[in-house]
């Protein structure tokens, strides 16, 4: 019993010393000095080790000695080399050395969670800002190489691919320096590897712009949507030159390098006025002071490191000792900042100092600004409009890049929020618009403005339904038949930024207005009376056709003569003294045999001889095949009603010409296309066709009657038949098997809309994703009755009827009346020949 208590008393301690080293396992420093240690790198700094040295000793003495108060002491230790093993009592590192080694020390100190403050090589990456601080120590002019790095670890730009544009201005050595900050692997995992092409402008001041212009033709024939870094004496040129040769549209994004602050006294830059609409244009300002004295170098960054170290350690111990005087020492234990936390806290204050006040490198800047131009001029068409500016980020080399915002904020957030004029119109399915009393939209449904508020979602903004037929004091929707989708966009003074409708793709007003890429195809097709039911009055005779039926008749008639013929002459009858008489010696009586043997009936008379049951037998291995498919045949034609043959197809149309008439909605693209076509069975359509607005009750009556066509969309024939379905219960009309004439249907922009590509690509999503299809078929008719034949039901449930038996009464009473006419032709016969005898006798009596 005593030795599992003193188990369980080991095991809770344990458990209690692990809780408490994890916590709280370091000194306070309210019983204990901080212990800082501070590395000085002999190998990095090489020949000016021993001076910084003794400096940085020189300047930790004097600050700790006139700065440090209210009891706070540290220990200071040195050391020249980087490999140290960081035991917990330490508070704070201080180090100076190269970026590999620095990056060392930060995962060592890690480990044991203290605060770090690292000077280091220009064009390192900087550690994580809320793990360490980290000062890289830049010349003014080279700071350019780690603008772009912190840029890039910041992932402010996370580009996978770039390309420089450069000129002679920008010297190899900075180059190479640039490519290596922005390709190279750094020790943070989320940065992204740029690869890189670089394209260089000669510079002759006399034929700068020409050079730019075949600089960027060779981009511009090899890549599009691409991500571009520019580093010129002149960007404003390049600026315009890329513009001209549609760099600049709403997928490429440029980031200018101005190393020359060139901004106007009211802040504008030359460059700006050439950011059109739809470009996501960046743009670097070197704000550097150059004639103001600016210090830098280590001493200076360590001196002003160590000054706001020591500031925050002793507002840090200060906290703590106003707390700790109002509780108990167990209190304090269990409450009592952590490592981490106090840690975070320091760093915080210093950051919050350096964001402030600086006194080392205070003079290099660069400000980055952020255009706002997606929209612009849809909202403002002034020719005077000012370009939408922000500033984005600026970058200090202390603190490093500072976000405000996005870089590229159309990248990001699309259109902001933006509110636009769409214009449309009320056409069901595509656009379906309900207006209230005042004129007002209600309601909006169909394909088109589904597609439209998916737009509006994806690229962030919203919109305001224009209509420019409709009468602003009107409260009916206006009659739209006669009306050109491409007059949407000219037909208003307000910009249109999309035409929100169902716009047949036609290459007549691709000077007026462009077109996205198609959203839906529509075949042409025509609309025709239903099928009917053949009559069933002649059935039994459907199984053979027209010649089998000959083919037999005649069979019948031959083969009954060449019986008698074979059993009449053959040896048999002499050589067994059979007397020629009767039965099968009656050419008419073979006939009626070999008939009803066909009926599958036999006779009572057969041949003796070998020959004549030979030509019987082979007859009656005929009939067997006849009757057998005869039957089945009948079967199939009793299951299957026979429906009349339709005009499926346009040759067929063509065909019966002088039977039928029919119509085309006029105006539309079909009708332009058929007009000018030089298929010679489109050239015949036209001839015969009579062009009409819509499909008025008089057409469909013609059509149910069978004697008209109508032609039209294969989409708008089938609202036809699901309307008329509705209307009489009945299905009366049917659509054609043939569809030609693709008609691609798309939406309407502004000519030269510099979102022509975005709203494509969005376009192109739903299309994939299966989007539009679907919105489509919830529009279309759903399937009733009269889209299925309904074989397969009267496969199972047909039962035979008086309809289908009609044709063997028919047979029955044909047969019966020929039988009686026969009978009284025998009888008058008879009667005849019985007169004849009697004036026979008469005559010879006398």
């Amino acid at each position: 019993m005593k030795q599992t208590i003193v188990i369980l008393y080991a095991v809770t301690a344990c458990l209690l010393y692990f809780d408490y080293g994890n916590a709280n396992d370091f000194p306070s420093l309210l019983v204990a000095n901080a212990s800082m240690a501070v590395i000085v790198d002999h190998e990095f700094l090489d020949t000016e080790y021993d001076h910084v040295l003794s400096k940085i000793k020189y300047l930790v003495d004097q600050i700790i000695r006139d700065d440090l108060r209210d009891g706070v002491g540290i220990n200071v230790r040195y050391y020249s080399w980087t490999q140290i093993r960081f035991n917990k009592d330490f508070t704070i590192v201080m180090s100076v050395s190269n970026c590999k080694d620095t990056w060392q020390i930060f995962h060592e100190v890690q480990v044991e969670t203290l605060l770090l403050i690292a000077l280091t090589e220009a064009n390192c990456p900087r550690l994580p800002s809320n793990e360490a601080i980290m000062i890289p120590l830049i010349k003014i002019g080279d700071e350019l190489p780690q603008i772009l790095l912190d840029i890039r670890s910041s992932q402010i730009v996370n580009w996978k691919s770039a390309i420089i544009v450069y000129d002679n201005t920008f010297d190899r050595d900075s180059l190479s320096k640039v490519v290596n900050s922005l390709s190279s692997l750094t020790q943070k995992s989320d940065a992204t590897v740029m690869s890189i092409s670089l394209f260089r402008i000669d510079e002759n001041e006399s034929n700068y712009r020409a050079n730019v212009r075949k600089t960027l033709g060779s981009i511009a024939s090899k890549n599009a949507e691409e991500k571009y870094f520019a580093i010129a004496s002149k960007p404003h040129v390049i600026m315009e030159e890329a513009e001209k040769l549609g760099l600049t549209d709403s997928f490429s994004q440029w980031l200018f390098f101005l190393r020359k602050n060139t901004a106007s006294k009211n802040g504008t830059l030359p460059i700006m006025k050439f950011i059109k609409e739809g470009g996501n244009i960046a743009i670097g300002i070197n704000s550097t002071h150059t004639n103001t004295e600016c210090l830098s170098g280590i001493l200076c960054h360590f001196e002003q490191s160590f000054k706001i170290l020591v500031e925050a350690l002793s507002k840090t111990i200060k906290k703590e000792a106003a707390i700790y005087g109002q509780i108990s020492d167990e209190e304090w234990e269990a409450i009592r900042l952590t490592k981490r936390e106090r840690r975070d806290g320091m760093m915080k204050i210093i950051r919050d100092h350096f964001s402030h006040k600086q006194v080392c490198s205070n003079c290099i800047k660069w400000d980055f600004i952020a255009t706002e131009t997606w929209g612009a001029s849809y909202i403002d068409s002034s020719p005077n409009k000012t370009l939408q500016i922000s500033r984005a980020a600026t970058w200090e080399p202390t603190n490093g890049v500072l976000e405000n915002d996005s870089l590229f904020p159309h990248i990001s957030h699309g259109f902001r929020g933006k509110t636009f004029s769409i214009a449309t119109y009320h056409n069901p399915p595509w656009q379906i618009i309900q207006y209230g009393e005042n004129g007002k939209v209600i309601s909006t449904k169909g394909v088109v403005l589904q597609i439209l508020d998916e737009l509006s979602e994806k690229l962030n903004f919203t919109y305001l339904l224009i209509d420019p037929m409709r009468n602003k004091n009107s409260t009916v929707v206006e009659d739209y038949a006669n009306y050109n989708d491409t007059d949407l966009i000219g037909s208003n003074i307000v910009p249109i930024l999309l035409g929100a409708v169902a716009a047949t793709v036609d290459e007549n007003y691709s000077s007026i207005v462009n077109y996205t890429r198609p959203i839906t195809i529509q075949t042409y097709s025509f609309l025709v009376s239903r099928p009917k039911e053949l009559s069933r009055l002649y059935l039994f005779t459907a199984p053979f056709t027209i010649d089998t039926w000959v083919c037999l008749t005649l069979t019948v008639v031959i083969i009954g003569p060449i019986l008698f013929g074979i059993h009449y002459m053959s040896p048999y009858n002499d050589y067994n003294n059979i007397i020629k008489k009767g039965g099968l010696y009656k050419i008419g009586n073979c006939f009626w045999y070999i008939y009803g043997a066909l009926l599958q009936q036999g006779g009572m008379y057969l041949p003796s001889s070998d020959s004549g049951r030979l030509i019987v037998g082979t007859w009656w291995l005929g009939v067997l095949v006849v009757v057998t498919t005869y039957c089945g045949n009948l079967v199939a034609f009793l299951t299957f009603p026979k429906i009349e043959n339709p005009i499926a197809n346009l040759h067929q149309l063509l065909h019966t010409a002088h039977d039928v008439t029919w119509s085309i909605k006029s105006k539309t693209f079909f009708e332009y296309y058929i007009k000018n076509s030089e298929n010679n069975k489109y050239k015949a359509l036209n001839d015969g066709a009579m062009y009409t607005n819509n499909a008025t009750g008089e057409i469909i009556q013609s059509v149910k009657m069978g004697k008209h066509i109508y032609i039209d969309w294969k989409t708008n024939l089938k609202f036809i038949m699901k309307n008329d379905y509705l209307e009489t219960n009945r299905c009366e009309l049917g659509i054609g098997e043939e569809e030609f004439v693709d008609e691609k249907i798309a939406l309407i922009l502004p000519l030269n809309s510099p979102y022509h590509k975005l709203f494509d690509r969005e376009l192109y999503r739903l299309l994939q994703m299966g989007f539009i299809q679907k919105w489509i078929s919830e529009y279309l008719p759903k399937k009733d009755k009269c889209w299925s034949t309904g074989k397969s039901q009267d496969i199972e449930n047909h039962t035979v009827n008086l309809t289908d038996m009609q044709g063997c009464f028919l047979v029955l009473l044909t047969g019966t009346l020929i039988a009686v006419v026969i009978v009284v032709i025998e009888f008058l016969v008879a009667r005849y020949g019985d007169t004849l005898k009697d004036k026979t006798i008469t005559a010879f009596v006398k």
